[in-house]
Formats: C-alpha cells, sequence, structure tokens
C-alpha cells in the first residue's frame, strides 16, 4: 500500500512540474572544454542590433548556464568574445545543450533545437565557400602586375561566377526546406562575399516573397516578421528611387545641372560649358583607380581642348588640402574642378547617382549627356568621332 501511496505521489509530482514548466521559458546548458574561467556572454537580436540578455562565468568544470522567456523565435548570439561565437536560434519552451571548446566555438555539439543545428549545418557550408572565395580573391591579388592579368581576371571572374550561383542554389535550397522556420531569414539575409547580399531584394524578390509569405501565415505579429516587411519596402522604394535618377542621368537626357565651388571659393556651374562638348567626371583624391585615369584625361585634353571640348571635374573628398594636393601633384589645373566636400553626401553624387567612382558624363553642346564612364581609349575614340563628324558636317 505505501509503494502504490508512493506511486501516486510521484505522478501528482511529476504532472505538477510539468504544469509549473512555463511554455515560453528556456534554458541553455553548456559545457566548454579547456575553459580558463570565460565569461560566457548572451546576446539577443533586435531591431537590427545585438543586446546583451546575461553574462555568467563558467565553473570549474567549464559548465555554464542561461535561461529566460520568450514569445517568439529569435536569434541568439552566444560568445566569449566578438569573435568567438555560436548562432542560435531558439524557440519558446527549447532546452538546449552545448559543448563547445573554449578556445574555438566555431566547432561545437548543439542538441535541443533543430533550428539552431540547422543554423549549424549552414554555417559549415557557408564556411566552405568563404575559404573558396579566399584563395580567388588571394590569386587576384598576386597577379595584380602579371602582364598576363587580364585574361587571368577573365578566368577568375569566371570561377566567382560559378562559386557565387553554387552557393545561391545551395542557399535557395536550405530555405525551401526551412521556409517555415526563421532559419530562411539567417539564409536569405546573409552577405557574400562581404558587405554584399547573395540575394538582391529585388533582382531575388521571389525567395524573400516566399519567405514573408510562408512565415507571415504562422507568425503574423513576429518582430521579425514585421522587420522583414519593412527591408523589403524600403528596398522596393531604393529601387524605385534608383530608376528615377538613372532616367535623369540616361544617354540622351538633358545633363542635370550642378553649381558648386571651385578650391579658390567661387561658385561654377555647369551652365558655364554651353555650347561646347565637355565631361564632368567624378573622383577623389583617395580613389586609386581614379587617380590612374586622370593621365588618359589630360592627353584627352591636350588634344581636344583647340576645339572647344573641356573637363569638369566633381571631387568627393572631403579634405580640402588633399583635393588641392592631388590636383597639383596630378598635374591637373588645366581645367575646372568644383566640389563641395560632402564625400558620398555630395548634393552632385546624389544628383548624378554616384554608386562608385570614377564616373564619367560626356555633355555635348546641346546639354545632353552623349557617353557615359568612357575609360582609357575609349574617350578619346568618342572624342575623335563626335569632332570628326561635327569638321565633316558644319552647321
Amino acid at each position: 500500500m505505501k509503494t502504490k501511496n508512493l506511486f501516486i505521489i510521484s505522478l501528482l509530482y511529476f504532472a505538477f512540474f510539468l504544469s509549473c514548466k512555463n511554455p515560453n521559458g528556456f534554458k541553455i546548458e553548456g559545457i566548454l572544454k579547456n575553459s580558463q574561467g570565460e565569461t560566457v556572454i548572451l546576446d539577443v537580436l533586435k531591431d537590427k542590433n545585438l543586446e546583451p540578455v546575461d553574462s555568467i562565468k563558467v565553473d570549474a568544470q567549464g559548465k555554464f548556464e542561461f535561461s529566460g522567456l520568450i514569445y517568439e523565435p529569435n536569434f541568439y548570439l552566444l560568445r566569449t568574445s566578438t569573435n568567438n561565437m555560436i548562432t542560435l536560434l531558439i524557440n519558446p519552451g527549447e532546452e538546449i545543450q552545448i559543448q563547445a571548446d573554449a578556445t574555438s566555438l566555431t566547432e561545437y555539439a548543439v542538441t535541443g533545437s533543430a533550428d539552431s543545428k540547422e543554423i549549424q549545418e549552414f554555417n559549415k557550408y557557408n564556411a566552405q565557400k568563404i575559404k573558396q572565395l579566399d584563395s580567388i580573391s588571394s590569386i587576384y591579388r598576386e597577379n595584380l602586375n602579371s602582364v598576363k592579368f587580364d585574361s587571368i581576371k577573365k578566368i577568375i571572374d569566371q570561377v566567382l561566377i560559378q562559386l557565387i550561383n553554387e552557393h545561391k542554389a545551395y542557399s535557395k535550397s536550405f530555405i525551401k526546406k526551412n521556409i517555415h522556420s526563421f532559419v530562411s531569414l539567417y539564409a536569405v539575409y546573409q552577405q557574400f562575399p562581404p558587405s554584399r547580399l547573395l540575394f538582391e531584394p529585388v533582382a531575388d524578390f521571389s525567395v524573400y516573397n516566399m519567405i514573408d509569405s510562408s512565415l507571415k501565415i504562422k507568425y503574423p505579429e513576429a518582430l521579425l516578421v514585421k522587420s522583414l516587411e519593412n527591408f523589403l519596402s524600403n528596398e522596393k522604394e531604393k529601387n524605385l528611387q534608383k530608376e528615377q535618377s538613372e532616367k535623369v542621368t540616361a544617354t540622351g537626357s538633358l545633363a542635370p545641372l550642378l553649381a558648386l565651388p571651385t578650391p579658390k571659393g567661387d561658385t561654377v556651374s555647369t551652365a558655364k560649358f554651353k555650347g561646347k562638348y565637355f565631361l564632368i567626371d567624378f573622383w577623389a583624391s583617395w580613389c586609386k583607380p581614379c587617380r590612374e585615369e586622370n593621365p588618359n584625361l589630360l592627353n584627352s585634353y591636350f588634344k581636344y581642348k583647340d576645339k572647344g571640348f573641356e573637363i569638369l571635374q566633381v571631387s568627393l573628398d572631403v579634405s580640402k588640402e588633399k583635393w588641392i594636393e592631388a590636383i597639383q601633384n596630378d598635374k591637373l589645373a588645366f581645367w575646372t574642378h568644383i566640389s563641395d566636400l560632402k564625400g558620398w553626401q555630395s548634393i552632385a553624387a546624389k544628383v548624378y547617382n554616384i554608386r562608385s567612382i570614377p564616373a564619367s558624363f560626356l555633355i555635348d553642346a546641346e546639354g545632353k549627356i552623349v557617353a557615359k564612364n568612357l575609360r582609357g581609349e575609349e574617350l578619346d575614340l568618342k572624342l575623335a568621332e563626335i569632332y570628326n563628324y561635327l569638321q565633316n558636317n558644319p552647321k
């Protein structure tokens, strides 16, 4: 009888324990091998920023534990430093176990979180591709001064395109596999190469829309879902603005008016060059390709200046001293220079939709854009064509 009563009491206790367990709670238990008393930090992703949740010093056996409440899935970082971390996707109610080496958290075992396991597998594949990308970059740098650089670059470009396509195909497959999980967001937001999204929001809109449609059904109020929708909305707006800007500076369009200060402080407008062919060239003292292009500009200028050709260089510098120094060192004082010294925030860069430099626009006598981004001999050949035509077809 006592044994029966004890069994009933045990069942009641177990039922009570389960009923008291918060379905919105989570727990992380970990063991770090080779630990030296490190402090483990837990961060959470909020509004595209990481915020600290808690931190704890591992015990003598390398053990640590975190617990808390969570009402929807979210991304967490478990780290001992800024470069030694594990990415987790925690769902309400999960109890996660982690085993890792304190010296490098890249190799770890995780149980109790299927989504975190998926992230681990994705990161392993991603690391392989980044390693391949680094090898390609090394070959590129090693051959910069090679006489065969152009032919080598073509091969490198082909290999790079293949690598990106392979990674994109794998990532799409991974997203479809995890389409009902926030793991899909982890894959679609990845940057490859660094600082560039593998999936462009506009070009790859179908991928983003597939994720958004799926997650919105399951988690309509989730912050990560709303963040995705805001991201897509902003990207659409940016793309619309880009298209409008490109129309403004399309070949055949009237060149937008510019009026900015010279190094001496005088304001010069593009209206000054009305009736002449002239080149608007965007550059900066810190831009190596721009500086390398300057000798070509000098060559074309002296070849056609007597026919009326002019150059207007617009600098995206922020330092007036460095701007003037570059003009002097490159012997560019023969033509007009203007800048508001606001760098990429320059009104000129915004008006002409400048995303990279060098960038240039060849303007005709009527103020229309006739060609863009002519490099090396291209400018010389275009000017030869123009002035030969004008000579043979006088008004």
